[in-house]
């Protein structure tokens, strides 16, 4: 069984370190939303492999659907934001997509977000992405 597990969190702008001081409410850093960058890697994978995925996150308050990026996916927290639960639902969506081979992983994983390859051969591939992705507290 194949099982894919987030192996760190970056964001664009603010790099692995900054981030976490965002608070979409207050708009602390001048942001609405910001554009992650996810590693995600394979246990028991002898290669020990990774490849990176990104998505939008994006409270609520500051959704709107005339601003996404083409195939980009948007994650959106809903309420009281809490890092916490963003990491829950992440974490929590990524070791959902547990498969036999990583291939069906690869493609449950690329419904929910951009994977660095996507578009690479100059068209779409993949399967259908799922563009809204929210998040409860």
């Amino acid at each position: 069984m194949i099982e894919p597990y987030v192996t760190y969190y970056s964001e664009v702008e603010f790099g692995e370190e900054q981030f976490e001081s965002w608070h979409p409410q207050m708009n602390n850093m001048g942001r609405n939303r910001l554009l992650f960058v996810i590693g995600i890697g394979f246990k028991n994978d002898p290669r020990n492999s990774m490849t990176l995925f990104d998505f939008y996150l994006v409270h609520e308050d500051f959704f709107d659907p005339q601003n996404m990026t083409p195939n980009f996916p948007e994650w959106i927290f809903v309420g009281e934001f809490s890092w916490q639960k963003v990491y829950e639902a992440i974490e929590g969506f990524v070791e959902s997509c547990k498969e036999n081979t990583e291939e069906e992983s690869f493609e449950k994983l690329r419904k929910k977000f951009f994977w660095e390859y996507d578009g690479y051969n100059g068209k779409d591939e993949g399967p259908p992405k799922d563009m809204y992705n929210y998040i409860y507290p």
